[in-house]
């Protein structure tokens, strides 16, 4: 399939819009039923994990199409909103394998398309920048959404990033099972994630083609092609592109239809701009080639209609090219974001384009669209010696805390030993977390399972009991019941499995929720803890339950509660310290984030931050 040559006679045009208009609506309830394979009676339950996925995308879907440029433009104006407003002013063309592309009906809605029986769900949605691409996806998500609650057997749409697919060889099938497997807002079992794919129980919404370098996009095209031919792919699939680069391909995406967002008229135009700002901005539009020019896309028109009070016209006209015009107009369009009002503490614009900026940075070189602050890594800093500091910052606090152990603990036996003690493990987990491995992974959800317990815990209570029979027989107590309270504490520590949450809520949610988990991996390892200084410390001069409670508090915080949940924590506050210290970032990330998304510069999903448009993104990175 391809929209190349998709000019037709006039005849044709109008009719297939004709046999489109007549029989589509005809066959649509009975297509939705034979798509879905849903049984009419008793639809079973969907279990937890496919539950815990349709949330996210329906979440997802919600929160980034109420908060599109195109939904917010009335907000920021002050205008009121109604349905001839909000309605998409652009005109599409329908185009079906090698047969004449025909204009889609006016106000069809885009399930109706997807649905049809010679199309299958099979679509390439194909337009220029800024031309709806992505919110035509996110419209096509919800009805499919609704449809998938309402019926368990319907696959769930989820969205996927291409710009994350990195390796040449890699089938488009294992990169969505890492992207669900990885992802943030997924965190499916690699295995289930496997099965749902293999049992066509998703509809993979494919975003960002254009993304890619220019050299890979068509490698990735081929990728997907072999994942349709070797899946025998017969569910929905749909991908989004660029028409420009798209058409610049000598291989073509295998899918049933493509749609083409047309630019806008210079009708539409007008009518769109006499509705929202009336005569002045539509004379200036209309006065110049290239602010027309940039009002065929819908995104630049609402840049345009938010920025009129922002542009110079004289500026305006220094500008040579098309581009650099562009760039102007972003510029207008932030400056005009700065004067909103806002009911807390202002940041300097200047410390806003500059942390944006870097932040758009780094998302472009990771290949990333959403950024989670606790995802943040040490290879985001820039420079050799930060993240030295880095390293050098986690082992002081390392040390810290078990030379303050060791002190207090030396005072309840030997003050020498303890410092001794101290000083040798914290330069060790220091070491060892700090400069070897660095990488940040949250402790967010805890679950015992014997599973997770090695063989060696067996071999080693096998081997405790063959020791202590004889012990026990003699009468001796104090080296079996040690040993008994060792093995728990190994048993806890190996046995509870950290993971990550499926969706996060609230911004740097798994850093909060890793600061909980030391509290309960402390408490659950207190008590056999303080039976280990029981059992050892009975015969020191100086025991007490002093010594009990400092023994039992300090062995749990350290050996349980820092050595599995805490280390993140440290990593990402020392992380955080520097990137702070260097003036990467504020040191209230999260509300400044927040700023920048009431700013509508971001748009926040859950725990998840995204640019409102990768145009932007891209403008902020080049300005940085």
């Amino acid at each position: 399939m391809s929209p190349k040559n998709s000019e037709s006679p006039e005849s044709q045009m109008n009719f297939f819009a004709a046999v489109n208009g007549v029989v589509g609506k005809l066959v649509g309830n009975l297509i939705v039923n034979n798509y879905s394979n849903t049984p009419s009676e008793s639809p079973k339950e969907r279990d937890s994990a496919q539950q815990q996925l349709l949330r996210a995308v329906e979440i997802e879907v919600e929160s980034r199409l109420t908060q599109s440029l195109h939904d917010r433009v009335y907000i920021v104006l002050d205008k009121e909103e109604n349905t001839e407003q909000i309605q998409d002013p652009c005109e599409i063309d329908v185009k079906i394998g090698k047969k004449p592309s025909y204009p889609l009906q006016k106000n069809t809605p885009i399930k109706e398309v997807f649905y049809r029986q010679y199309i299958s769900g099979q679509l390439l949605i194909l337009g220029a920048p800024g031309a709806g691409k992505t919110t035509m996806l996110l419209e096509l998500a919800k009805p499919l959404v609704q449809q998938a609650k309402a019926h368990p057997d319907n696959p769930i749409p989820v969205f996927f990033n291409l710009s994350s697919w990195k390796e040449d060889k890699q089938s488009i099938k294992d990169w969505m099972v890492t992207e669900l497997e990885d992802k943030p807002r997924f965190k499916v079992d690699k295995d289930i994630a496997k099965q749902w794919i293999e049992e066509k129980k998703i509809i993979p919404l494919l975003d960002g083609l254009d993304e890619l370098d220019a050299v890979r996009q068509e490698k990735c095209v081929e990728k997907i092609n072999e994942f349709l031919h070797d899946e025998a792919w017969s569910r929905g699939l749909v991908v989004c592109s660029r028409l420009e680069e798209y058409q610049h391909y000598s291989t073509n995406l295998g899918l049933k239809a493509s749609i083409i967002l047309k630019p806008l008229t210079t009708e539409q135009i007008q009518n769109h701009v006499l509705k929202i700002e009336g005569k002045d901005l539509w004379n200036n539009i209309n006065a110049d080639s290239d602010l027309m020019e940039l009002a065929q896309s819908p995104l630049f028109l609402n840049i345009i209609i938010l920025s009129y009070q922002e542009i110079s016209f004289d500026r305006w006209n220094e500008f040579k090219s098309l581009e650099q015009r562009k760039s102007y107009l972003f510029d207008a369009y932030i400056q005009r974001m700065f004067k909103r009002k806002y009911k807390e503490k202002l940041y300097k614009n200047d410390d806003v384009e500059f942390w944006l900026g870097w932040l758009s940075r780094q998302l472009i070189q990771e290949n990333q669209t959403e950024f989670l602050i606790e995802k943040m890594q040490h290879t985001w800093l820039p420079k050799r010696q930060e993240e030295i500091t880095y390293s050098l910052i986690f082992v002081i606090i390392m040390l810290i805390f078990w030379l303050i152990f060791g002190l207090i603990s030396g005072l309840t036996t030997n003050l020498r030993i303890g410092l001794i003690f101290g000083l040798i493990f914290g330069l060790m987990v220091g070491v060892l977390d700090g400069v070897i491995d660095r990488e940040i992974k949250t402790v967010e959800t805890l679950q015992f399972s014997f599973k997770h317990i090695d063989r060696k815990l067996i071999v080693m209570l096998v081997g405790w009991l063959s020791g202590c029979i004889p012990e026990l027989i003699k009468g001796v107590y104090s080296g079996t019941i040690t040993f008994l309270f060792i093995w728990i504490i190994t048993v806890i520590t190996i046995g509870v499995k950290d993971s990550e949450f499926e969706y996060k809520n609230t911004p740097n949610e798994g850093i909060k929720q890793s600061i909980k988990n030391i509290i309960v991996l402390t408490s659950i390892n207190f008590i056999p803890w303080c039976g280990v200084a029981y059992m050892t410390g009975k015969t020191e001069p100086s025991f007490n339950i002093l010594y009990i409670l400092v023994w039992g508090f300090g062995g749990s915080l350290l050996f349980g509660g820092i050595n599995k949940s805490g280390l993140p924590v440290i990593k990402h506050f020392s992380l955080r310290l520097v990137l702070w210290f260097n003036r990467y970032i504020p040191w209230n990330y999260a509300r400044f984030l927040d700023y920048s998304t009431d700013r509508l510069f971001l748009q926040r999903v859950g725990g998840g931050y995204r640019f409102i448009h990768d145009l932007l993104r891209q403008h902020f990175a080049e300005k940085y």
